[in-house]
């Protein structure tokens, strides 16, 4: 073999090991964040429930309340006499 030869073979076998290092870091990251963020999927909570329960309540709120609903909110938030 010449040098030249033993130089590329050389080359090659230190990018070969180059690229398994960054391969192993990259894996090695990818498990700590898949260990660190884990998504838990819970189900929706049925409140049709609890929503009927108040609006058959008969819940009347005082004036004081209403005006302040109609400013924090900015709109005409009370509900229509009927």
């Amino acid at each position: 073999m010449t040098v030249i030869e033993d130089h590329l073979r050389q080359k090659a076998l230190e990018t070969e090991n180059q690229k398994m290092q960054s391969d192993r870091v990259r894996e090695r990251s990818n498990s700590m964040l898949e260990q660190s963020t884990t998504t838990q999927m819970n189900s929706i909570v049925d409140m049709r429930d609890a929503y009927s329960k108040v609006l058959n309540s008969g819940y009347v709120p005082s004036e004081e309340e209403i005006q302040f609903r109609r400013f924090t909110s900015g709109s005409w938030v009370d509900k229509p006499n009927t």
